[in-house]
C-alpha cells in the first residue's frame, strides 16, 4: 500500500467514525425528543425510560465511534452520559416506587 493510498484509507476511516456518530446522535436525539413528549404527556415513568435508552445508545455506541477519534474528548462526553444515565435511571426507579406505593394504597 503507497502513502497517498494510506492517506485515503485514513480519511475514509475518519469519515465512516464520523458518519457513525451522526448518525448514532441523531438516534440518541430522537430518543431523548420521545422521552420528552412522554414526559410533557405525563407518563413519567416512560419518558425516563426513554432518557434512560437515549444514554445507553449515546454510551455504548456514539462513544465507541468518538474514542477513535479523540479519546479525551469522548471521555468527557462518556462521564457526561455516565451522569444522565445514572440520574435518568434513578429517576425512573423513584417514579417505579410511588406507583407502586399508590397501588397498594388503592387495593387496600
Amino acid at each position: 500500500m503507497g502513502v497517498d493510498e494510506a492517506r485515503n484509507h485514513g480519511r475514509a476511516a475518519r469519515i465512516h467514525h464520523r458518519v457513525r456518530i451522526t448518525d448514532s446522535a441523531l438516534v440518541s436525539a430522537a430518543m431523548v425528543a420521545i422521552g420528552l413528549a412522554r414526559l410533557w404527556a405525563g407518563a413519567r415513568l416512560d419518558a425516563y425510560r426513554w432518557f434512560v435508552r437515549a444514554a445507553l445508545v449515546a454510551i455504548f455506541i456514539t462513544r465507541v465511534f468518538a474514542f477513535v477519534e479523540s479519546q479525551f474528548a469522548a471521555a468527557i462526553g462518556l462521564a457526561l452520559d455516565l451522569v444522565l444515565l445514572v440520574a435518568a435511571s434513578s429517576a425512573a426507579a423513584r417514579e417505579r416506587r410511588a406507583a407502586s406505593r399508590e397501588r397498594v394504597a388503592a387495593a387496600s
